[in-house]
């Protein structure tokens, strides 16, 4: 039970991360739909978000090599 526990915590901690992923990609389109930055910024502050997102999730589950 303790190990259905520990994937448990991890999972949410996972959907916490995606959450937060969700909403700072949120606001990055914004900014960009409101001109406060350009497509390119935009594009880079996503694909750091996502490399971001890729480690956390590596640092949770580091035995599953799947592409989320």
């Amino acid at each position: 039970m303790e190990h259905q526990d520990n994937i448990s915590e991890r999972n949410d901690e996972l959907n916490e991360n995606l959450q937060t992923f969700a909403h700072e990609i949120g606001i990055i389109c914004a900014l960009e739909a409101g001109g406060k930055i350009d497509s390119k910024q935009a594009y880079k502050q996503v694909k750091a978000k996502w490399k971001e997102l890729k480690s956390k999730k590596k640092s949770l589950f580091p035995k599953i090599d799947t592409a989320i």
